[in-house]
């Protein structure tokens, strides 16, 4: 009897010490596959070509990687849902707005930028974002409008775009919105007036922060920092009334605003848009009034 109990307690041990064995092997196995493998790359949608009617991108969607250029057809909406992540994947790949663009708190970044959207390209750590990686935002055309707001910008400019955020045509509401890391300048205005306030345009690589050849709507309450190959912000002499104001310059290779061309329309330089640098000549056309505050 007594050896029956010994044989019974020495069988028990032994099944315990393997349940145990077995329990800690199985432990090692997930800590090993969920902890030590790579994750599997995230499904993403992939887009390119002509958008033709209205449209939203979804966070269930992202991050979109455009394959190519996409053109948003006059009178045709994208919508781009807050969070959502757009990954241009070439160098030459361009966003182009001739109807209307409404993105907020999205990101637009490198097809290289693991830090959005994960590592999208599933090449692991063997590639990183840089400027360039893709060309520009661009509104085109008399209709192009809309709004960024609260939205990333990084690593554009490529393919010889003149920013990363180029406003051809249409006038787009730009507003609490982050444009750095681009080759080319940060903002590029060449029609219409669109409105840019309370932005942060920084560690551009181009030769502006902002640039525009006509007059905004507004410019008022941005950061022009860090952009060390860059004038901060280069405008026409014609500012309009008060539309310039609150924008600090700093870090960048010339700091202020720099003023250039015709006075065509009445016009207030005021304190709040202050210092103006005059970039060459600026002449105020017949029957037109500069106005110039005191302590500008």
């Amino acid at each position: 009897m007594l050896a029956s109990c010994v044989r019974g307690a020495i069988s028990s041990r032994g099944t315990y010490r393997r349940a145990a064995l077995f329990l800690f092997m199985l432990t090692l196995a997930l800590l090993f596959f969920f902890v030590l493998l790579p994750p599997p790359a995230r499904a993403v949608t992939l887009v390119s070509g002509t958008i033709s009617q209205n449209t939203t991108w979804t966070t269930a969607g992202s991050p979109y990687v455009l394959t190519g250029g996409v053109d948003v057809n006059s009178g045709v909406t994208l919508t781009i849902q807050q969070g959502v992540v757009v990954k241009p994947q070439y160098n030459t790949t361009t966003l182009y707005i001739a109807g209307v663009l409404n993105a907020t708190g999205a990101v637009f970044t490198s097809f290289k930028d693991d830090s959005y959207g994960g590592d999208t390209n599933g090449d692991g750590n063997a590639t990183s974002p840089a400027p360039g990686d893709w060309a520009s935002i661009y509104f085109g055309g008399t209709g192009g409008g809309g709004s960024l707001s609260g939205c990333t910008l990084r690593y554009g400019g490529g393919n010889y775009f003149p920013a990363e955020l180029y406003i051809g045509g249409g006038s787009p509401t730009i507003t609490g919105s982050a444009i750095s890391s681009s080759s080319s300048s940060g903002i590029y205005v060449s029609g219409n007036s669109p409105s840019i306030t309370n932005n942060t345009v920084s560690g551009n690589q181009g030769s502006w922060g902002i640039y525009s050849s006509t007059t905004l709507a507004a410019l008022s309450g941005n950061s022009i920092i860090d952009n060390s190959n860059a004038t901060a912000v280069y405008l026409p002499a014609t500012l309009g009334q008060g539309t310039v104001y609150n924008n600090t310059c700093s870090g960048n290779k010339l700091n202020g605003m720099f003023l250039y061309g015709s006075v065509t329309q009445n016009t207030t330089w005021t304190t709040a848009g202050s210092p103006y640098v005059l970039a060459g000549g600026v002449d105020v056309n017949s029957g037109v009034t500069l106005t110039i505050q005191q302590g500008v």
